[in-house]
């Protein structure tokens, strides 16, 4: 199969042989396509491991969500390494797992406010941290008994 741009031959292609086959022609790929290609869920638990455990847990944990792609937070975690370091990024995911949100954001903001450097049982304030959730508080149904006096 041939591709022209008004008169000029753009690329040229094998044509499929069966019904939605993929034709695919390795010279229009960018420079990285091996490591993109390569960063399957797999690919990006293994080099999350190469960092830490902890890193291992936080982006299995991401990829792990059903009906949400973690392929790109997992990625971004992954980046995070470069920018603060192995060492931080591993106090950081430690951090978000002590707390149960191990999330690409909340590790994140971890290192921007460079709270990896505290005691994972060291809470931000005297409240202690903050974990955004859907459900309301334990005594939020509870029955209030109000008494009115009819007269």
């Amino acid at each position: 199969m041939e591709i022209y741009e008004n008169t000029t031959l753009v690329a040229v292609h094998r044509r499929a042989e069966r019904p939605w086959e993929h034709v695919h022609n390795t010279t229009h790929d960018p420079p990285n396509i091996e490591e993109v290609i390569g960063a399957t869920r797999e690919g990006l638990i293994s080099q999350a491991l190469r960092i830490s455990e902890e890193a291992s847990q936080v982006a299995e944990l991401i990829l792990s969500r059903k009906g949400v792609d973690g392929l790109r937070p997992a990625r971004a975690l992954l980046r995070l390494a470069s920018r603060y370091g192995r060492e931080r990024l591993t106090a950081a995911c430690r951090r978000a797992l002590f707390y149960d949100n191990a999330e690409y954001g909340t590790v994140k903001r971890i290192l921007e406010g460079r709270l990896d450097e505290l005691a994972d049982e060291t809470p931000v304030n005297a409240g202690g941290n903050f974990c955004f959730t859907f459900a309301r508080g334990a005594g939020y149904f509870e029955p209030t008994l109000r008494m009115e006096v009819i007269r």
